[in-house]
């Protein structure tokens, strides 16, 4: 209000509704478009609408502004945490140099990209693809599957089987399933997934029940009139759970659509057991973390190590902690900064994380931890046995 600038909207009229995570969504696009207002000393924002002509759904949407623009050599560095474009830019527009690599990273959450263009004095675009290239060939029954060779259940892997007709749903709920550290494969068809299950037995099956053909009620009541299915577990996921739960007799849980992250990864913690965990180690000894991947053993199905908390926040662009375990003495990013930048995250603010230290904690460093950590466990001849019981405590379903 207070620059010559405008704020252009173009969107078409009758876009198709898609499935997508509403506050993440909201998230990267006030984050867009307020560095485009940030950047931007006059002329336009514009923010547009790419519409797929075949199915009317957004494909892509465009922030594109007339401000300041990022040279040639710093675009590649403008996702990296606490990067800005020039170093001048941070003391004279201000800003911690966080917002875009938290909105990569929770685009890729959502199974779409974020990439960007610019020209120095002539502006720049930011575009969000919201129909990335398939990871994986489609089956006529609609089914995101692998060659069978490569189908094969790993030793100790947990699979999770979707069985959605919403091509977004099965894409997110992918996504929070592989994040959490399960395998997913997913359907659109009922009667593909009966015959799915049989194959690969999963640990767990997710099931949409507004389908056409064979709904969702007819699928679990199939499912519960199997022999070798009858003990798989079952949770409802559907725009019409709660009204319907008094119908769903032999479903282990039920959640509503908007599918919410944390409510859906308690329900697979619950479900298919704590070595799903999947954990990050942040310290700079190279025996701390040594020790640490030997006593963690078959409780992370997935582990990533960092020497700080600047490499750690590196690690956080392409991957999502169920647990992380951090030192607090470190070089560049000491623990108690990284913890404070962790917890400013959205998406990692329900993250548990354990300090594992041997430092004497003053008064001031003792409440910031407090804050922030769920437990505090001292390095030393107990962390074995104080480690185990922590984590006991902190993945317990």
């Amino acid at each position: 209000r207070d620059k010559p600038v405008q704020l252009r909207l173009q969107i078409s009229d009758g876009i198709a509704p898609i499935v997508s995570d509403r506050a993440r969504l909201r998230q990267v696009l006030n984050n867009l478009i307020g560095n485009a207002v940030k950047f931007t000393e006059e002329g336009n924002i514009t923010v547009a609408v790419d519409v797929d002509p075949e199915t009317s759904r957004p494909a892509r949407v465009r922030v594109s502004d007339t401000g300041i623009g990022i040279p040639d050599d710093r675009l590649g560095a403008i996702f990296d945490a606490f990067e800005q474009a020039e170093s001048t830019t941070s003391r004279k527009y201000g800003g911690t140099g966080l917002g875009l690599p938290i909105s990569r990273a929770l685009c890729e959450l959502l199974g779409y990209s974020l990439t960007v263009r610019s020209r120095v004095q002539a502006g720049t675009e930011f575009t969000i693809d919201m129909m990335p290239a398939e990871r994986e060939d489609q089956t006529e029954a609609g089914t995101t599957l692998s060659p069978p060779e490569e189908r094969e259940r790993a030793p100790g892997e947990r699979l999770v089987l979707i069985v959605d007709d919403e091509s977004d749903s099965r894409i997110l709920l992918t996504h929070y399933i592989e994040e959490f550290g399960c395998r997913a494969i997913a359907t659109h068809s009922a009667a593909g997934a009966l015959k799915l299950a049989r194959e690969l037995k999963p640990d767990l099956i997710t099931l949409d029940l507004m389908m056409p053909g064979l709904n969702g009620w007819d699928m679990l009541s199939s499912l519960k009139a199997d022999p070798e299915l009858a003990d798989i577990p079952i949770v409802i996921i559907s725009v019409v759970a709660h009204e319907s739960r008094a119908t769903l007799a032999g479903a282990l849980d039920v959640l509503q659509k908007p599918i919410d992250r944390t409510e859906l990864h308690t329900i697979l913690r619950r479900n298919v057991g704590s070595k799903c965990a999947r954990i990050l180690v942040v310290d700079d000894s190279a025996d701390a973390r040594r020790l640490l991947e030997h006593l963690l053993g078959d409780t992370a199905s997935e582990l990533r190590t960092a020497s700080n908390g600047q490499e750690a926040l590196a690690v956080l662009r392409e991957f999502e902690p169920d647990l992380v375990l951090l030192d607090l003495l470190m070089p560049i990013m000491d623990g108690l900064t990284f913890l404070e930048v962790f917890r400013s995250t959205p998406r990692f603010r329900n993250v548990p994380v354990v300090v594992i230290s041997a430092k004497d904690l003053s008064g001031d460093e003792r409440d910031r931890v407090d804050r922030h950590a769920a437990a505090v466990v001292r390095k030393g001849k107990a962390l074995e046995s104080d480690l185990r019981r922590v984590l006991g405590t902190v993945l317990a379903p």
